[in-house]
């Protein structure tokens, strides 16, 4: 890849990298002991630069791979619509996210060695394109991303549109100033769709220097890229993460439902007047009821909350492996980035960092239980859906902490109600609401000035504000982590 890295590209570095290597037959014992170990002996790990598996190759040949001797450069021919470009408004957008997302799952979880060859053109395409993504946090105006498409047809329009849509409404909701960005961007896999056109897999690390901190962050992008008359051209475009999700289905809803064309005029009037309503709002978002609460006044009588024997719970330690594992993933655990995402994978991982934490394998079924398994290379992996799972996390969180629930090892202690902003502390579990279901699992990384900033994975952040989130879900709720229960 060509241009100065700067320090920023390190997080990513260990993402791309292998795994740990496979032991022995002893590595695969599922001990607790075992488990202990590999805590303490990652408990003072320094982060350092790790040599990524995936060689990148810039070829300042066009195409070279789609040429024979002597002849020239396929070109994408104009008005030319391919079978993968479908109008926003016949593509399920579910179905397109969970496609996409299994493609950048597997490149998460290939961690073998290879090389990445990808046109000169095509990178600096991608390079220009991410500059003026983030320069758009600076001017907090609506970009112009015409240079970078072939508008040849209307699908293209589309997806143009959409996208400096989408990147203006992350502009103008954010509710700092941000005054410089550092960046750097990852080609990971390019794959020739047809003759003069590629789908390149590219990641994009970031650190918006805001009048209030810093804010950091990791995006995934899948293009379509073409080989035009007029140079190489995005085609489409699309990017992981579950509020453009929220977008594409939105302007389903606004737009296209209702026989609308919108027009950039407008959208960019209709992104701004939402963006006043949550300003003017204050960010107030209504908690949704709990479906599964039905407290046991068992499980909150004194007495038996005096008998308990538990391990507290280390918010800070927390905080920092969230932020560290943020983007470089956590090498002793499987990225859950198929189906799903790998948001409350990451969650759990977080928050088992805690000194002390055991997986929790006792209870009389799974939905009390909390714990991984070791697989054929020695890495964990999920035993029980609540490790990565959104409702099932938080069905165990409200019925784990319960004596009748049987045997005497019962886990996490959390408070699943009477938590909100005003009151939640590092360490908690914030779950978003897309106004048909439960979606998303983000960890409190950090609070400074009264603004709640989160931990993610799919898309990753190691500080991302909640009134970023508030802007793309209906609600949340808050899971408040007390103490981990060894007995009664």
């Amino acid at each position: 890849m060509t241009g100065k890295r700067s320090i920023i590209a390190l997080v990513l570095l260990s993402v791309l990298a292998g795994m740990l290597t496979p032991g022995s037959s002893s590595a695969l014992s599922d001990s607790d002991e075992l488990m202990e170990w590999d805590k303490d002996y990652r408990k003072e790990e320094e982060t350092e630069e790790t040599e990524s598996p995936i060689h990148v190759v810039v070829s300042e040949e066009a195409a070279a791979s789609e040429r024979k001797d002597g002849e020239d450069a396929d070109k994408v021919e104009l008005e030319t619509r391919y079978s993968w470009e479908k109008p926003l408004k016949n593509e399920n957008v579910e179905k397109l996210f969970l496609k996409n997302s299994r493609k950048i799952g597997d490149e998460l979880n290939d961690s073998s060695e290879r090389t990445v060859t990808i046109p000169e053109g095509e990178n600096q395409l991608i390079d220009q394109f991410t500059r003026t993504y983030l320069d758009s946090y600076l001017s907090r105006e609506m970009p112009d991303l015409g240079v970078y498409y072939d508008l040849s047809n209307e699908v293209r329009k589309e997806n143009r549109l959409l996208i400096e849509a989408y990147i203006y409404e992350h502009a103008v909701s954010g509710a700092h100033t941000v005054d410089s960005y550092d960046r750097e961007f990852f080609i990971t896999k390019v794959t020739p769709l047809s003759r003069g056109v590629d789908e390149v897999i590219f990641y994009l690390v970031d650190v918006l220097h805001t009048d209030n901190g810093d804010e950091d962050s990791g995006t995934w992008f899948v293009a379509d890229i073409g080989l035009t008359e007029e140079g190489y051209k995005f085609l489409n475009l699309w990017i992981e993460s579950p509020e453009f999700e929220i977008t594409q289905n939105r302007w389903k809803d606004d737009y296209l439902k209702n026989g609308i064309s919108p027009e950039k005029e407008q959208v960019q009037r209709d992104i701004w007047n939402r963006a006043e309503e949550v300003r003017n709002s204050g960010y107030e978002i209504p908690l949704m009821n709990d479906p599964y609460e039905s407290p046991d006044k068992a499980a909150n009588d004194v007495s038996l909350m005096r008998r308990r024997t538990t391990i507290a719970y280390d918010r800070e330690t927390v905080a920092k492996k969230a932020k560290k594992y943020a983007y470089k993933y956590n090498d002793l655990f499987v990225p859950q980035n198929g189906s799903g995402g790998d948001c409350t994978n990451y969650v759990s991982q977080c928050m088992w960092q805690s000194p002390g934490w055991p997986f929790d394998r006792q209870g009389k079924d799974n939905s009390v239980k909390w714990s991984c398994k070791r697989n054929h290379e020695g890495k964990y992996t999920y035993e029980t859906v609540s490790w990565v799972g959104v409702n099932e996390l938080w069905t165990y969180f409200q019925k784990n902490d319960n004596p009748k629930q049987a045997g005497d090892v019962y886990g996490i202690s959390a408070t699943t109600t009477g938590y909100d902003k005003s009151n939640a502390q590092v360490g908690d579990v914030i779950q978003f609401y897309n106004g048909s279901f439960w979606r998303h699992s983000v960890i409190i990384s950090e609070i400074r000035n009264g603004e709640i900033y989160c931990a993610a994975h799919t898309d990753n952040h190691a500080a991302y504000p909640l009134s970023k989130y508030m802007e793309y879900y209906h609600s949340y709720r808050v899971a408040h982590i007390n103490n981990y229960i060894t007995s009664y």
